[in-house]
């Protein structure tokens, strides 16, 4: 857009990030000790794709989604996915970065039964000790 003569600017704050192994790698925004180096009291939500029925089904049950939240806003500042189709998974979390989102509230965001994005939303849960799901 810039070298086309329309100003933009870029958030770099939620980009997301993939390795393409098996397990996948995907995550967006800050780590956890970014996190706490930046002077963030943080709260942590994770969920170990075991406890999903869906990853059962399918024979993939290695890795976890893992949540970085601001312990003061409970706004979503990062975000860790191992495990199958991750890379696609952690772009549930680049807008609620972007927009500021809390965990709380993506938190309560319908999820389809049974699918591997649940284990976003049982880690949001996690963020405060909410998910009822864990293996």
């Amino acid at each position: 857009e810039n070298i086309m003569g329309k100003e933009s600017r870029m958030d770099y704050k939620a980009v997301p990030r993939g390795v393409f192994t098996d397990p996948e790698i995907g995550a967006v925004g800050m780590t956890e000790e970014e996190a706490r180096r930046a002077g963030f009291k943080v709260k942590i939500g994770k969920f170990y794709f075991r406890g999903l029925g869906r990853a059962q089904a399918a024979g993939k049950i290695t890795g976890f989604a893992k949540i970085i939240a601001d312990e003061g806003t409970d706004k979503i500042l990062g975000a860790a996915i191992m495990g199958p189709n991750a890379t696609d998974l952690v772009h549930e979390l680049v807008p609620a970065i972007s927009c500021g989102i809390t965990a709380e509230e993506l938190g309560r965001i319908i999820h389809s039964h049974p699918t591997f994005s649940e284990a976003v939303m049982e880690a949001l849960h996690d963020v405060h000790g909410m998910s009822i799901h864990s293996a």
